[in-house]
């Protein structure tokens, strides 16, 4: 199970906006052998599922769209996405691996300029 994001997917989140702050891995990359420096942070499995936010509203409606993540074994995915009595407001994402079904549902929610917790 893959606990991270790839350097590049930390990267994409935080050129969207996500604050470095909320990666909690900072790996060291040796550039020599007697030297190194650290790199860009990188988000962890438990960053991202901070960030998502628990609950959306919508348009000022009383009913709430709650958080979703399931196995899908029909396509042998993880899907997540905000789920309302069947209407889902941002997502659906589906990916082998949990962490990157959860960073599309990032995206896809900051490419609709929702507010992350």
């Amino acid at each position: 199970m893959k606990t991270t994001l790839t350097i590049e997917q930390s990267a994409e989140l935080i050129k969207r906006g996500v604050t470095k702050d909320k990666a909690s891995k900072l790996p060291l990359c040796a550039t020599s052998p007697d030297e190194s420096r650290w790199s860009e942070p990188i988000f962890t499995l438990t960053d991202i599922l901070s960030i998502l936010p628990k609950v959306l509203h919508k348009d000022g409606l009383a009913y709430h769209y709650v958080l979703t993540i399931y196995w899908d074994e029909d396509i042998k995915a993880w899907r997540a996405m905000y789920d309302a009595i069947g209407d889902n407001i941002a997502g659906d994402c589906a990916a082998p691996e949990l962490i990157d079904a959860l960073f599309a549902l990032i995206i896809s929610l900051l490419d609709n300029h929702v507010k992350l917790d």
